[in-house]
């Protein structure tokens, strides 16, 4: 939306709220989610593929948001997927995969191309049907390709998928993500690729975890940094611990697709659900 770039969202918004007001992609949103709440987040890539794909890399325990903030946009990274060279967001949308399986014969003709909920529920449809394997491999070999970059150029040691397109995808879709890279990256280093552990709450789930971040000046709990080390043939990383303190001052809890953040004397709250 060009008419959106030069509008001061924030300011609006709290103008008319009354209340101060942040402002987080999802891909960065995502991120802090998994930074404040999983276990071994210190460095991690975290891809985010709904209607488009971004990423946000974690470095020490913060995100990397670039010099304009809009770090992680790597959608238009050129990939061989589906018989010919293009960008890694057309080879993973919805809407282009929706259409590859009308054009499949895998979706019925007729589908309301122009309304996004009509779009979700045929991907869906098509994620869920066995035939369409294949294809929905493909995207994921796609992303896997792309990724091979990204892991090589910031020596992250996990990447986390998440995303109403990649949670629909499913298992197919990660592992074909997974095996991609594993053939990109045959010397390694070879990182662990998992879907989110927190669904379509992972972005409601960074938004609060970015109020506690910034508005409530809660520290990130941190640990010692451990070297990284690497198999003598597998390139595979080592044993990287996996405990994590507790927070020091807050909590984050999560039920569906809502999220509750509240201080630990009890006085603060902020509560953020997934549309």
């Amino acid at each position: 939306m060009p008419a959106w770039w030069s509008l001061p969202v924030t300011d609006e918004l709290a103008a008319r709220a009354g209340l101060p007001v942040r402002l987080e992609k999802d891909g960065v949103a995502s991120a802090l989610g998994e930074v404040w709440s999983a276990a071994g987040a210190d460095d991690l890539v975290s891809v985010f593929l709904g209607h488009g794909i971004s990423a946000a890399t974690v470095a020490a325990g913060e995100v990397v948001r670039g010099a304009t903030g809009n770090a992680g946009e790597f959608g238009g990274m050129p990939v061989e997927a589906h018989g010919r060279w293009t960008e890694v967001w057309e080879a993973c949308q919805p809407l282009q995969q929706v259409r590859r399986g009308i054009d499949a014969g895998l979706l019925p003709m007729g589908i309301p191309l122009d309304r996004a909920s009509d779009v979700r529920h045929a991907f869906e449809r098509l994620c869920a049907t066995p035939s369409a394997a294949p294809l929905v491999a493909e995207a994921g070999a796609a992303l896997g390709s792309a990724l091979a970059h990204v892991v090589e150029l910031l020596d992250v040691p996990r990447v986390v998928i998440g995303g109403s397109a990649a949670l629909a995808g499913g298992d197919v879709f990660i592992a074909a993500v997974r095996e991609r890279l594993a053939v990109r990256l045959p010397n390694g280093p070879f990182p662990t690729v998992a879907a989110t552990a927190f669904g379509e709450a992972s972005v409601a789930r960074g938004a609060a975890c970015a109020v506690l971040q910034a508005d409530l000046a809660v520290p990130r709990p941190r640990r010692p940094r451990r070297r990284r080390r690497y198999g003598a043939s597998t390139g595979r990383p080592g044993a990287r611990p996996q405990h994590r303190p507790p927070l020091v001052s807050g909590r984050v809890q999560g039920v569906g697709s809502a999220v509750r953040v509240t201080s630990r004397d009890g006085d603060v709250a902020f509560a953020a659900r997934a549309s």
